[in-house]
């Protein structure tokens, strides 16, 4: 898609580079040596058009600025070839866009994004070919307009902010921006499809009558007067216009603080931004700071962190300095230093049965680091399991038929928590244990009838269910075991015949009983009945 004011665009570019280049004169080697030809391509990206893509080459003059040599003749499949380039002259190929999503810059290499400042462009030799020119996706910049308290946007009262390119020295591949404010947009405006690293002045050039124009600064009061007072802006910058009926006081301050990079660790390299500030043109300066105390010269834009640093919050402080105003400071959010890790040598042990009820043991293992203290997660098929964070543990039913391990976290002041876990095993369905008695205060005769009384004792289930089935010689009896009993039963048999009769109970559990206990049977025992 196009732009609405491409025609115009175009015509400004080509009026204000022509100006520049009469007033500056040609390169007194273009007309000496012999004329070569430099010959590429615009990758054109999927939906855009080669018309909306203008190259145009600059050329270095003697007093070290750049000035128009010529525009290229892009074809409709992106190409250009011409001549009339000079080996002793210095080229920039900058790339104007009239795209609404792609964006120019300054050529600086193929297979290199374009880069906002020409100083960082790749010099083109006469004679090169095989030149590829891509764009880039543009990026958007946001801010807001604020005016004060008492004031009212009516519908006809409206804003107009100018985006002005910083330190393109003459080279135009960014048209001034205009975006114009009012009442219905809530005081917000976005400024879209400008290089994502270019500098840009924000000028206020239209208000509501009862306030100024001027150039944007941050956290000034209104807009200031002088030009060379603007905050330089970019897409992703924090911008907050604000409107006043005088202009504001500029001064230096930070608009964001230094920003650190890096793990932190020893041995490590941390990275500082610089920050951004609300003037152009600012010296800066770093002092690295540990525990907020001075660190004896550390003063560059990076610091590798030592052992002693271990244990301690390092910070930047960043001074910035300016010829016409005081100078100001801000300091990054702190990192923690520390050595990396400790690691386990041997994993972790756990030592017991893996079955409902069994109490199990763990063992942190061996590890890279002396002096560690530890501490124990255990686990259920890799997930912790609430509240146990003991050195031992009990098997639940919900851990039947699951993986259970133990994960072990190894602490040092000045490191890193380590952590190692054992291996996971299954763990198997309780064992109950059965057994039977006889219930009787003198002996049994043939004549009455005996009880016996039959436990099952299930670790980790209270309340086993199912069936008993008592045997005595070749025949049995069926009994059911209720939750309410808690496993325990009294059975009386039948009359027995006098002599001696073997007994045995298996307990058969029920279905739910079934999930988390076997089938199990007592020993035998021998009745006496006389």
């Amino acid at each position: 898609m196009t732009r609405p004011r491409t025609r115009l665009s175009r015509t400004l570019v080509a009026m204000v580079a022509a100006a520049t280049l009469v007033l500056a004169g040609v390169p007194a080697s273009a007309t000496t040596g012999s004329s070569l030809t430099v010959s590429g391509r615009v990758a054109i990206p999927p939906g855009e058009f080669s018309h909306l893509f203008d190259v145009r080459v600059f050329v270095l003059m003697d007093g070290g600025t750049w000035h128009l040599h010529r525009d290229l003749t892009v074809k409709g499949d992106g190409t250009f070839s011409e001549s009339g380039f000079y080996p002793e002259d210095e080229y920039r190929f900058v790339l104007v866009s009239f795209s609404d999503t792609w964006t120019g810059g300054t050529y600086a290499g193929n297979g290199v994004p374009l880069v906002a400042d020409p100083d960082d462009g790749a010099p083109v030799e006469a004679g090169a070919s095989g030149l590829v020119i891509e764009p880039i996706r543009g990026a958007d910049l946001h801010g807001t307009v604020a005016a004060p308290d008492d004031f009212f946007w009516h519908p006809s009262f409206s804003a107009e902010l100018r985006l002005d390119p910083i330190g393109q020295d003459h080279i135009t591949y960014h048209l001034p921006a205009v975006v114009v404010v009012d009442g219905s947009m809530g005081g917000k405006f976005t400024i879209p499809n400008v290089h994502p690293d270019a500098r840009f002045r924000l000028n206020v050039r239209r208000a509501p009558a009862r306030f100024v124009t001027g150039f944007y600064h941050a956290g000034a009061t209104g807009p200031v007067a002088d030009e060379s007072h603007a905050t330089p802006v970019q897409a992703g910058d924090p911008v907050h216009v604000r409107l006043a009926p005088e202009h504001g006081t500029p001064r230096l301050s930070a608009v964001l603080a230094p920003e650190l990079s890096g793990s932190g660790y020893v041995g490590a390299r941390l990275t500082a931004t610089s920050g951004l500030w609300s003037l152009d043109d600012v010296v800066l300066s770093h002092q690295w700071l540990r525990n907020g105390t001075v660190i004896p010269g550390a003063t560059g834009s990076g610091y590798t962190v030592t052992p002693a640093d271990a244990g301690a919050q390092l910070a930047v402080r960043v001074t910035a300095s300016h010829d016409d105003f005081p100078e100001a400071a801000a300091t990054s959010s702190p990192v923690s230093a520390r050595f990396t890790a400790p690691r386990a040598t041997a994993a972790p042990t756990v030592t017991g049965t893996r079955r409902l009820g069994k109490k199990l043991k763990a063992t942190p293992g061996t590890w890279s680091t002396a002096g560690l203290t530890f501490s124990y997660q255990w686990l259920r098929d890799g997930a912790a399991i609430k509240g146990a964070t003991a050195r031992t543990y009990r098997l639940t039913k919900k851990d039947v038929r699951t993986r259970v391990s133990v994960r072990v976290t190894a602490r040092k002041a000045g490191y890193d928590d380590g952590a190692s876990s054992s291996a996971a095993e299954k763990v198997a369905k309780g064992k109950p244990k059965v057994t039977v008695k006889v219930k009787a205060k003198k002996k049994v005769t043939a004549s009455n009838r005996a009880k016996v009384v039959v436990r099952v004792k299930a670790a980790g289930l209270a309340k086993p269910r199912g069936t008993l089935i008592v045997k005595y010689g070749k025949k049995k009896i069926r009994v059911k075991l209720k939750a309410k009993a808690k496993g325990k039963v009294v059975v009386r048999l039948p009359k027995l015949t006098q002599g001696k009769h073997k007994i045995k109970v298996t307990y058969k559990p029920n279905a739910k009983s079934k999930k988390f206990v076997k089938k199990a049977s007592s020993k035998k025992i021998t009745l006496r009945v006389r």
